[in-house]
């Protein structure tokens, strides 16, 4: 579990990040330039997004312990919380809704691993220890880009390929900081029976 949350978040968060770094370009290369606009909402939700995304292992977890309620349970809270202030937060605009979705779900994180983690038999600072080390890579690296950036004159493809360029770098760094976890983790898998 801590081995494939891992992976997840070396590959997961410095691609997420690295595009809401640059949104502006990569979107007008991707989507076209009327989907600019969308860019700084992507950014909002982009953390909570590839947060998600690497956790949701957790849930497949609770599939592979014949654990469904749990997923039931956390989809059920998190659902009606989420639905309730996305209602609220409609009347202040789309930035408020990418806002109020993204806080949300991070606020529930600690009640959904509360109920996930102890069943998988992984503590809850275990867990986050797993991904931290990306998610702060991916942090510097977009503030890297964004100085890059503002004092480049450079085409919408070039911004996108130095992007893509830090992303990989952060990968192959955390990859490369992560490899004793890593390697233990491998092990732990393989001594296994099957």
């Amino acid at each position: 579990f801590l081995l494939l949350t891992r992976v997840l978040a070396i590959i997961t968060f410095p691609v997420m990040g690295l595009i809401a770094a640059a949104q502006e370009p990569i979107f007008h290369i991707i989507l076209s330039e009327k989907w600019n606009q969308v860019g700084p909402i992507f950014s909002i939700v982009m953390p909570m997004a590839a947060l998600q995304a690497v956790t949701a292992l957790a849930g497949t977890m609770m599939l592979v312990f014949g654990r469904t309620d749990i997923q039931l349970r956390t989809a059920t809270e998190v659902g009606a919380v989420n639905v309730t202030a996305l209602l609220i937060s409609s009347f202040y605009g789309i930035e408020w809704v990418a806002l109020t979705y993204a806080t949300v779900s991070l606020l529930y994180l600690p009640r959904g691993w509360s109920l996930v983690l102890p069943i998988i038999g992984c503590g809850p600072w275990q867990y986050l220890r797993s991904m931290a080390l990306p998610m702060v890579l991916t942090c510097v690296a977009a503030l890297v880009y964004k100085e890059l950036a503002a004092g480049a004159v450079m085409s919408n493809w070039a911004h996108a390929f130095v992007a893509a360029g830090i992303a990989f770098v952060v990968m192959l760094v955390s990859a490369a900081l992560q490899y004793p976890a890593l390697r233990r983790e491998v092990l732990v898998l393989q001594s296994k029976p099957h």
